[in-house]
């Protein structure tokens, strides 16, 4: 057996090969690759690209220190057994409908930068907004919205944003000084009105967190094709809201895919209020995990954080004899 072979073979099992010839990369050996892939949450196609022998590079060594830190991050969470909730996990880019803990629906995410990290967070998910406005975040109207202005004064023009003062009348962006480096912040809101090219998409999924994330659709669905979808500044978008709008609102007979998409189509906001049955919401960290048949699963450490938990358990307890 080749080296691929028997480097496979060591941590998937045998490999039965369809030829004498155990160097020739037949379809035994590809289905392994695929398999491979799969469990590395790499592109399955069976090619045995730069990304992939990356993967088969990563020591055994290295995938105990993630398995010990993934087990730390478990004996984290205390169990508490729901009849339903939603679970993302931020390294896998997937967003996950449990029903008596098992996943009834998984659905493609997009995660936050390496620098504009989501974090890791549990909360209820109480209400979902139709055809929403975006309300500009702080940070991304300082580090991104201002400075796109400076170089382009229609730039919220021509994306549909207005400035709005506390009573909600219009400003005109000709009379802000943009010049101004707002060290007490930007004294206005920015809003982005509803429509196809709002960056929260059609649907948004709002949960109480000091964040200002939330879950919702983007108008940039080519995105989710990526590998790597580390590409927010925070927000778990995902590619089927329609799909988990109508999962949460199943208890009533009204609210069918059909109707949200009739809603979405007539393009007013629209506010459906879960506050009287808000579905649980748990964000992971997650690079290691045991799947089906006990089938190990990996992803990259895209924040660099395992390192951080295996740093934390070699120290000494804070407390002397605890």
């Amino acid at each position: 057996m080749g080296q691929l072979g028997k480097r496979l073979a060591a941590e998937q099992g045998d490999i039965e090969p369809d030829s004498d010839d155990g160097n020739l990369f037949d379809h035994s050996l590809q289905e392994q690759v695929i398999l491979f892939q799969e469990r590395n949450g790499l592109e399955a196609d069976g090619i045995v690209d730069a990304a992939t022998v990356r993967m088969l590079n990563v020591s055994v060594y290295e995938r105990l220190d993630m398995i010990e830190s993934n087990l730390e991050r478990w004996r984290w969470l205390s169990y508490d057994p729901r009849e339903r909730f939603i679970r993302v996990n931020i390294p896998e880019f997937k967003l996950y409908v449990m029903e008596n803990e098992e996943p009834v629906l998984s659905i493609r995410a997009i995660a936050g930068t390496r620098e504009r990290q989501t974090p890791v967070y549990s909360s209820m998910i109480t209400s979902i907004e139709l055809n929403p406005y975006w309300f500009v975040p702080p940070n991304i109207l300082l580090n991104d919205i201002i400075p796109a202005v400076r170089r382009n004064i229609f730039y919220l023009e021509d994306r549909h944003m207005k400035i709005l003062r506390d009573d909600w009348t219009e400003v005109d962006p000709m009379s802000v000084d943009w010049d101004s480096d707002f060290e007490d912040g930007f004294p206005y809101t920015v809003r982005q009105d509803p429509g196809p090219y709002n960056e929260m998409g059609r649907i948004k999924f709002l949960f109480p967190n000091p964040y200002y994330i939330a879950i919702h659709d983007t108008p940039f669905q080519e995105l989710f094709e990526k590998p790597d979808r580390t590409l927010s500044s925070g927000c778990i978008r995902i590619d089927k809201p329609v799909e988990l709008a109508a999962w949460i609102l199943r208890d009533d007979p009204g609210w069918t895919m059909a109707h949200i998409i009739k809603i979405i189509d007539q393009g007013g906001n629209h506010i459906v209020d879960l506050a009287e049955e808000p579905v649980p919401l748990e964000i992971l960290y997650l690079t290691a995990w045991s799947g089906e048949n006990c089938t190990m699963h990996f992803r990259e450490d895209i924040y660099k954080l395992d390192r951080q938990v295996l740093a934390a358990l070699k120290k000494d307890p804070p407390r002397p004899g605890l």
